[in-house]
């Protein structure tokens, strides 16, 4: 008996496993009003075709048990949008990812911006917060939960006489991640100042991602055993007597680091005869002086009423010394969940804001900003490429992902001379997922892919590489050059790929300084359209 069904996907054959397809079916009876999920696990594994049917992007399959499933085949096969991260160091921001205390409690969206700027970069800011007693968890709870540990619902980060932890001394930190002796670690830090007036005591914060791809690109070995040794960390005090043994780095399936443990105060040395052990230390005194690096790092000095939050899964923060003989330096702190922060944003994003209404404001806050050194702005090229799919003929859809392949550009934060200082922002990757929650494949496909189109043009089409304009050949070059042949066959079986060498071509024509450019409310019956229900 057959275990998969071979279909045609934009003129690909694509197969799809039998447990795998019945498990991903959402109808009434497989899916509850809820949300939940109601399919019997026995049922998938025992998944067997009666018939089945394509009609255009429609398939009906008729299981042998009765029951029926009916699918869309491009949003079947549609790739997982990347996880939001950008890892980042010192050369990165020209200003650090902020908002105004009172704006976020006031607008949702401004709220939803920057918790994603958190999620995005493990790290934001946050000015004008109350100078109050236990302001710092009042203001964690309007995003999060805040996690209570032996240090209280929040605790006060001063000089004090015998401290029974280096952060309640004067001295400098070097950067580190918080509470790593615990498990499951706090997983995001706030830090709120109530006082300032001595010198010193300045912020760093390092990518831990960062400094990981740092290290793995130069020792791959000393970066493996990071990765494969527990090691202890420790902490006592009175009342406390804390132990985890874990790694200093945690990978996800695809090996890529989900967590960073990193505080030289807390961690054992590892046991004797652990295996590994030389190139362990290799790894962790690298490690040490990749983090202290003043290239990896991004400083700041608070101000009374500055508060900063981190992901402490990633997020290293340290400090300078200061002299508590020359002033006072009083910080409060409390720990949250990050999948809190998931939650609110999610939800903010959901119900918070239309989401054709938000595709406008991004244009109107931000569609005056240059593009990356060609004579026009983000809005006239992106608006004009648009023009350029609708003269062609093109489906909504298309007109869309044209209307809006550089969106990406308009939510990061990078500054828009990104590329002139060698930083390759993904805005493709961005851009496509800060619109999927809303739009689907046939309109984020192009957009995720329309760089890659590019790539793929110089590389099969020679003479296109001669008509790129000065901007667009720095970027082709920052964003990887020629495909090699394995990359060309692969964007060949990407779903929408035609659509996004279509894109790119109208991109090209899209920036003419001269030519009369609508405004974006003229696209907002056509998003209206599109939009997911």
């Amino acid at each position: 008996m057959p275990t998969v069904l071979a279909v045609d996907v934009n003129g690909h054959r694509t197969e799809l496993p039998l447990p795998w397809l019945r498990d991903s079916c959402r109808c009434a009876d497989c899916v509850h009003p809820s949300g939940q999920r109601t399919v019997d696990p026995a049922a998938v594994a025992a998944a067997m075709v009666d018939t089945w049917a394509v009609s255009g992007d429609a398939l009906r399959v008729v299981w042998s048990s009765g029951h029926v499933s009916d699918y869309s085949l491009s949003v079947l096969v549609a790739p997982a949008p990347p996880a939001p991260v950008e890892t980042w160091d010192a050369s990165t921001f020209l200003s650090v990812p902020s908002g105004r205390h009172d704006e976020l409690v006031s607008s949702p969206a401004e709220m939803a911006d920057w918790l994603d700027q958190l999620v995005r970069y493990g790290f934001a800011v946050v000015s004008g917060v109350p100078v109050a007693d236990g302001e710092v968890a009042r203001f964690a709870e309007r995003f999060s939960y805040v996690r209570v540990t032996n240090y209280g619902r929040f605790f006060d980060v001063r000089t004090v006489v015998d401290p029974t932890n280096l952060a309640y001394s004067s001295l400098g930190l070097a950067p580190h991640t918080d509470n790593p002796y615990r498990d499951p670690v706090p997983t995001v830090q706030l830090l709120h100042c109530l006082e300032a007036s001595t010198s010193g005591g300045d912020n760093s914060l390092v990518d831990g991602f960062r400094a990981a791809a740092v290290l793995r690109a130069a020792d791959v070995e000393a970066f493996a055993a990071l990765c494969a040794t527990s090691v202890e960390f420790r902490y006592a005090d009175s009342e406390a007597e804390l132990v985890a043994r874990l790694p200093v780095f945690e990978l996800d399936d695809r090996h890529e680091v989900r967590s960073v443990r990193f505080n030289p105060r807390s961690i054992q040395p590892p046991p004797l005869g652990t295996p590994m052990l030389d190139a362990w230390y290799r790894g962790y005194t690298a490690l040490a002086a990749i983090v202290q690096d003043p290239a990896m790092q991004v400083c700041f000095r608070l101000s009374p009423g500055d508060l900063f939050v981190v992901d402490n899964r990633r997020v290293l923060h340290g400090r300078t010394a200061f002299d508590p003989s020359a002033g006072s330096r009083h910080l409060q702190g409390c720990y949250a969940d990050i999948d809190g922060v998931r939650s609110t944003l999610g939800v903010l994003l959901r119900s918070s804001a239309d989401p054709v209404d938000r595709i406008i404001d991004v244009f109107r806050r931000r569609g005056d900003e240059a593009y990356l050194g060609e004579p026009v702005s983000m809005s006239q090229h992106m608006i004009q490429t648009a023009l350029e799919a609708q003269a062609a003929g093109a489906s909504d859809a298309v007109v869309a992902a044209a209307l809006l392949h550089d969106i990406g550009h308009l939510v990061h934060d990078l500054g828009d001379d990104a590329a002139q200082r060698g930083i390759d922002a993904r805005h493709e990757d961005l851009g496509a997922a800060w619109l999927s929650p809303f739009l689907g494949p046939e309109v984020t496909g192009p957009v995720r892919l329309h760089v890659a189109a590019k790539r793929y043009l110089c590389t099969v089409e020679p003479a296109y590489f001669a008509t790129l304009s000065p901007a667009s050949v720095e970027t082709y070059h920052l964003q990887g050059g020629p495909m090699s042949p394995d990359e060309v066959a692969a964007f060949e079986t990407s779903p929408g790929w035609r659509d996004a060498v279509a894109v790119r071509r109208w991109d090209d024509m899209g920036k003419d300084p001269a030519r009369p450019t609508p405004p974006i409310s003229t696209f907002e019956p056509l998003l209206r359209r599109l939009l997911l229900h």
